[in-house]
């Protein structure tokens, strides 16, 4: 089945970096771009002229690493993801149609990386060693039903980097080396570095000057395009082995080629040599010639090369890896990220409101990598670094409301400016634990910096999170060994969930502290722990939280495939609510959230992006709604779930003498069972009286099978019923 969708309203929108560019088309006037911020479209004929199509208007995944335009004119998006919201996007031309081919419609992978159309023939290879996919259009596909078939095992791998079609041969790079076949895939010649290739790992392929060349993770190789043959031994030429080429783009009088180290024009000396020329010098993943060279590349946006280099970058943050973000007292959000393998993560972003507009500030530091962002009640920022150099240059930088800024050094000992946890106290000093293992003040109205202690049990010695309460009490999550510390005001310790990691400490209710760990999250009142909620409760590991006049938000990330993941809502009533992709959550591996009291605006960081959702009054609910006449509510936790699941219930205030008055019901009977496809009740959790409130109730599923069931609740007259998986 293919799936035909038009674009709907959310309630979510998206922020995001729509880079690295990985791949570049021309379609008219627009330049069409895969991104790791979803599709980048860019109007030829301006300068400032962006369009950003991301999930919230209809992509499965924000990961969008190949693009290519058909005969017809239609838009082929590969989006990439190792889990279950891969697919492939196909649009038209004027993006009026859009169709979604998914896995469960046929296609072998969730996870993409090449795509090549040939007339009506469309070949997509994957990145994950599993078959490849063709499609035969036979036809504009919007006007016609076909669908696409799974093709045979590839020589020498399925782990395609790269497709191209040359003298109707199919050239397929791969991980293990290059793959030539005819249409049919009947035989193969394979070339890897036996034949003469620099690396086996071949990410671009190019016809240039008879010859054929070949882009690898070390270098360049090239071979005449006559000595090809099936059953002949071939043996290419290495050229050079300086770079990792990511994408080649032949014309008849230059060879470009896009790499680590920036963008090159080959030139022939003689009939062998050549002379490479540099025209760019940053990080190119993508190369397009249409009467001029365009250039997609890592981290400035996309290039116009006719003589002179131009630069086309769009906004957004440092990165899409959202790794902490907190408000101002201004309404701005500030972003701490993580990068590509092998960034550092010095950058500070800054998303703030101009008008009716949203912009980007970066703030780059000359350290390593930035660890914590804090405001404290003066709207100073406080940005704590990890610096291990020798001499270190800070540790600390503070940003005024003025944007001014100075730069603290902590010490001038080793690993004293490496800063892994941060807090703020209730004055505006700022506490910071170092990797020597010592917890320092900074004074907020002298920038002093006070040297405090030093655990000899060992628990400061690598330290996250960290937060001091209201009654100056400290609380640690020590990683070596793992625990949770509170270091109290008269100096003893008191120590908790231990062999626990931690992600956060929240004291946004006077009295209250909110824990999140590994196992779930933890309320403590009066530095005792007084509830939890556990990670199959909430549906993921709680990496954040925030809390409204009514609800508790927490940002959740996946421990196991079955996890949500997402933001979850937990009501004053206990009531919990998802939100996840499905819903316009631009990514379900949450890292931060923060509410926008004044604007009802929550604002979610993710692993791949910022997400922005409007707050409507069902969320921040009036002091009377408890009043009003509500539906009672059933939840189910984890779902699918292997051996065990949680199964929340809640009955409103007043529903039953309410429901009685106007529905006849009986009495304050309920009932939780379970029942299988047949009808038939295979377990029941509950029957009987009950009070209203909030229920949590354990379902042991070790002795049913593996299958699909259903759960039902009543109360009253009142029925909910939701389909539940069972998988072994």
């Amino acid at each position: 089945m293919i799936i035909l969708f038009l674009i709907m309203a959310q309630q979510w929108t998206s922020f995001l970096n729509p880079q690295p560019i990985y791949d570049i088309a021309s379609n008219n006037e627009n330049i069409w771009a895969a991104t790791n911020g979803g599709i980048l479209g860019y109007k030829k004929s301006t300068t400032d002229s962006f369009q950003q199509i991301t999930n919230t208007s209809g992509l499965p995944t924000n990961k969008v690493v190949n693009v290519a335009i058909d005969k017809y004119g239609n838009m082929w998006f590969l989006c990439a993801n190792r889990i279950i919201t891969g697919g492939i996007i196909l649009m038209s031309s004027d993006m009026s149609k859009k169709r979604l081919f998914t896995y469960m419609e046929g296609l072998p992978s969730y996870n993409f990386s090449s795509i090549c159309i040939d007339g009506d023939s469309v070949w997509v290879g994957t990145e994950d060693n599993t078959k490849i996919w063709f499609y035969d259009m036979k036809g504009n596909p919007f006007n016609t039903g076909q669908q696409g078939v799974v093709l045979k095992n590839l020589q020498p791998s399925n782990e395609v980097k790269k497709i191209k079609i040359f003298a109707n041969m199919l050239w397929f790079g791969t991980n293990s080396g290059i793959g030539v076949s005819n249409k049919s895939l009947d035989s193969f010649i394979v070339c890897n570095t036996y034949n003469g290739l620099p690396n086996d790992t071949v990410y671009a392929i190019e016809k240039w000057n008879n010859y054929m060349w070949a882009g690898t993770k070390k270098g360049i190789a090239r071979i005449l395009v006559d000595s090809i043959r099936f059953g002949d031994s071939v043996l290419w030429d290495i050229v050079d082995t300086n770079f990792k080429v990511n994408d080649f783009c032949a014309v008849d009088t230059a060879l470009w080629m896009a790499c680590s180290q920036g963008t090159y024009r080959c030139e022939l000396v003689g009939d062998t040599s050549c002379n490479w020329i540099q025209i760019a010098n940053y990080d190119s993943r993508a190369l397009l010639f249409d009467s001029t060279l365009w250039i997609g590349t890592a981290w400035n946006g996309i290039v116009k090369y006719a003589d002179s280099i131009q630069e086309y970058e769009p906004e957004g943050p440092a990165s899409n890896y959202f790794s902490t973000i907190v408000m101002d007292l201004d309404g701005s959000i500030w972003s701490t990220h993580w990068g590509e393998p092998g960034w550092e993560h010095n950058k500070v972003s800054k998303l703030y409101k101009d008008g009716d507009d949203w912009k980007w500030k970066i703030y780059s530091f000359s350290v390593p990598w930035v660890t914590n962002i804090m405001v404290d009640k003066n709207n100073n920022k406080w940005i704590t670094m990890a610096d291990w150099s020798m001499p270190p240059a800070y540790g600390v930088v503070r940003i005024f409301p003025n944007d001014s800024t100075i730069q603290i050094k902590l010490d001038t000992l080793k690993d004293a400016n490496f800063v892994y946890a941060s807090c703020l106290d209730d004055n505006g000093d700022l506490w910071v634990a170092s990797l020597d293992t010592y917890i320092r003040r900074i004074r907020a109205g002298t920038n002093q910096v006070d040297t405090t202690f030093s655990d000899p049990n060992g628990y400061t010695s690598w330290v996250y999170p960290m937060m001091r309460d209201a009654d100056e009490n400290l609380w640690i999550g020590s990683i070596r060994p793992q625990c949770l510390v509170i270091l109290k005001k008269d100096g003893t310790m008191q120590k908790e969930l231990i062999g626990e990691e931690f992600s956060f400490f929240n004291k946004e209710k006077p009295g209250e502290v909110w824990v999140g760990s590994t196992s779930g999250a933890h309320q403590f009142k009066n530095l005792q722990r007084v509830n939890s909620y556990t990670i199959s409760q909430l549906g993921g590991v709680p990496r954040g939280m925030t809390i409204d006049s009514t609800n508790i938000w927490f940002a959740l990330s996946k421990s196991t495939e079955t996890d949500v993941g997402g933001i979850r809502k937990l009501s004053s009533a206990g009531v919990l609510t998802t939100y996840t992709t499905q819903d316009g959550l631009v990514n379900d591996l949450a890292k931060g959230v923060e509410i926008d009291h004044i604007n009802k605006i929550l604002w979610a960081g993710t692993e791949n992006g910022l997400s922005r959702y409007a707050l409507s009054q069902s969320v921040e609910e009036s002091s009377d709604s408890q009043s009003t006449f509500q539906n009672p509510k059933l939840d189910v936790s984890q779902n699918p779930f292997i051996n065990s699941t949680t199964i929340n219930y809640f009955i409103p205030p007043n529903f039953f003498s309410v429901v009685s008055e106007t529905k006849s019901a009986s009495g304050e009977n309920v009932r939780l069972a379970i029942y299988d496809l047949s009808g038939r009740a295979v377990k029941t959790l509950v029957n009987g009286k009950k009070q209203t409130g909030s229920y949590s109730i354990n379902l042991d599923a070790t002795e049913l099978k593996t299958g699909i069931y259903f759960v039902q609740f009543a109360a009253g007259n009142y029925r909910e019923t939701k389909k539940i998986m069972v998988v072994k």
